[in-house]
């Protein structure tokens, strides 16, 4: 049970990572923006212990390409 949720939380992580992946590669920045909040909604799905051990929320990372 315990590898079966280990399994499905690397699965969430590797999703994310390739939304950020294609938003740092979007010209469009409404689509970059869709790309970020899909990640996030990805690391949303991990318990909560494992979401405090990921990257910044998509809104933190925003206002630093805004910028």
């Amino acid at each position: 049970m315990l590898n079966d949720r280990m399994s499905m939380d690397e699965d969430y992580r590797r999703q994310a990572a390739e939304c950020r992946r294609m938003a740092e590669n979007a010209i469009n920045p409404d689509d970059k923006q869709a790309w970020l909040r899909l990640a996030d909604s990805w690391l949303q799905m991990l318990p909560k212990q494992a979401q405090a051990e990921n990257w910044p929320k998509s809104s933190d990372e925003d206002s630093k390409t805004s910028h």
